[in-house]
């Protein structure tokens, strides 16, 4: 007999999850968790598996015409707090609650559910189904998820309107040195040396710079009424001073320095003419449409331009770490099994120190964080607690993740991935570094911590690190430190320290005759503490 007042939904979330399973599309019952309210903000789930990624279940018994709103309103809260990228919402006929609990399952196989299928990247129509529709429908879910379409779509229109600015902005012959000095990119010398196309490549990363930035301001628009909006911006007489008075407020009053700062100063950097006026309704339009896409937004959407536009592998050896094998590489490392201690505990978190010592864009890092959090939400859904996203994301850019480059625009952009994942958290610090290399003390960049215990102390005033000394990335700018890697818990990182081979393009950034040297100090440390290359 079912209990006084019939079944609750959560009853019938666990036994579709268990049907979906017999047909071999979840995982259960070993990583299937029931989330029971108990009066939190937290309305009953399911969570299951389905080919690693992790889906939820949310039901309601179809009892009036209000249920259906209600429950789509849930289902998109799941995914917007990051619980799961697949919500299933599932309306349950009423005659379900009152069935006998030997007869439920085999009545909900054959019962006639309603189902919308809700991703990070789409949303399916409500369908009248059965449990085999359900399992077609979250196949389909599933290809949508592994194709990424909307992210393609998004990263395609990105990069064409980078190009479209870039090729503005070179067609003025000042602005490329003006931008140089800004970025900290070195002039190709010999044979390396194509003036069009080194011009347009620094244009490119200008380019990258400015749309990073309008995508911030919109979505610091929509939680801070004293920043104007990207259209009111654009209906200004004159756009581009428009905009540098809204970052300006920005870095003044507000936060966000790491995004902010380097912009406004390409911005200060471009004349008034027809062609900056181009770039910027280029960049600021696509910008527009990427922000109506949040789900997009959390994907590494700038580091995935940032390597298949922007640098030449050949001079900074920065290959670029895909998405997928980020995520297949982080996830595998941060399985519970082998790890002492407790995902689901704050202070156990905090304690963690992961670093990548060439961080790039930040795509390792940006999935240290998810796997991180993913293994958060299992541990603490299993104890019937409210998974505390908003606190990790805070703590892991606070105290959990390092990252040190020797690229200033690079450690920039890394600050912006990682923020992007949730915009609407703040953060007092980042502890991402900006490494010298190269300058009168042939500094190595990240190879400067080979020797143990090493420390280096930082000399510079130039904000955007210069090659003499270290800046690091804080919720409020840039500071003068000194850094030493902490004792790690998990280095992941993809090296970019090319082999001294087929021209000995170590340092290859770098003018020839400092690079000779550079690579002379770096064998002198490695012979002094017996340091061999593999």
């Amino acid at each position: 007999m079912p209990p006084e007042g019939g079944f609750r939904e959560e009853v019938l979330n666990v036994f579709l999850a268990i049907l979906l399973s017999d047909r071999n599309i979840l995982s259960v019952p070993e990583s299937i968790r029931n989330v029971p309210a108990k009066g939190r903000r937290l309305p009953d789930i399911t969570i299951a598996e389905y080919l690693g990624i992790r889906v939820i279940i949310e039901g309601r018994i179809l009892e009036s015409s209000n249920t259906e709103k209600t429950l789509v309103h849930d289902a998109f809260n799941r995914i917007k707090e990051g619980l799961s990228p697949v919500c299933i919402a599932v309306l349950y006929p009423a005659s379900l609650r009152n069935v006998s609990w030997n007869e439920i399952k085999t009545q909900l196989a054959h019962s006639n559910l309603r189902v919308k299928v809700i991703t990070s990247t789409s949303e399916e129509e409500w369908y009248d189904t059965d449990v085999d529709g359900l399992a077609a429908i979250l196949r389909r879910a599933y290809e949508l998820l592994t194709k990424e379409d909307v992210v393609a779509t998004t990263v395609e229109k990105l990069k064409d309107a980078i190009e479209n600015s870039a090729i503005c902005l070179s067609e003025v012959q000042s602005i490329p040195s003006r931008l140089r000095a800004i970025l900290g990119i070195f002039e190709p010398e010999g044979d390396d040396k194509n003036p069009m196309s080194d011009n347009l490549r620094v244009c490119r990363i200008a380019s990258l710079t400015l749309a990073n930035a309008f995508v911030f301001q919109e979505i610091l628009s929509s939680n801070e009424a004293s920043v104007k909006t990207l259209r009111r911006t654009l209906e200004e007489s004159n756009p581009v001073n428009a905009f540098s008075d809204v970052w300006k407020h920005i870095l003044t009053d507000i936060d966000y320095i790491p995004i902010f700062r380097i912009a406004r100063e390409v911005l200060l950097e471009l004349p008034s003419a027809p062609c900056t006026d181009k770039a910027i309704q280029f960049l600021s339009v696509v910008a527009l449409e990427t922000t109506g896409n949040r789900a997009a937004l959390k994907h590494d959407l700038m580091g995935r331009i940032y390597h298949r536009l922007l640098l030449d592998a050949k001079y900074y050896g920065a290959f670029y770490t895909t998405i997928p094998a980020a995520t297949l590489l982080l996830e595998l490392t941060f399985d519970p099994r082998y790890w002492d201690l407790k995902f689901g505990n704050e202070k156990d978190m905090k304690k963690l120190k992961i670093a990548d010592l060439a961080c790039g864009s930040g795509t390792l890092l940006k999935a240290a964080l998810e796997a991180a959090v993913d293994d958060h939400i299992s541990a603490v859904t299993e104890s019937g607690i409210s998974p505390k996203i908003i606190d990790m994301h805070k703590i892991f850019l606070e105290d959990v993740l390092w990252g040190f480059d020797v690229l200033p625009f690079a450690v920039h952009l890394a600050a912006s991935a990682l923020a992007l994942h949730e915009p609407d958290v703040s953060f007092r610090r980042m502890n991402l570094f900006v490494l010298p290399i190269g300058g009168p003390d042939l500094k190595l960049g990240s190879l400067e911590f080979l020797p143990d215990k090493v420390s280096l102390i930082h000399v510079q005033n130039d904000l955007f690190g210069a090659s003499s000394g270290i800046s690091q990335v804080t919720g409020y700018g840039d500071e003068t430190v000194s850094v030493q890697i902490p004792k790690l818990d998990l280095c992941v990182m993809n090296p970019p320290f090319t082999r001294s081979v087929g021209g000995n393009l170590l340092f290859g950034s770098y003018p020839e005759n400092q690079r000779k040297e550079m690579q002379k100090r770096l064998k002198s440390i490695m012979t002094k503490d017996k340091i061999e290359e593999v």
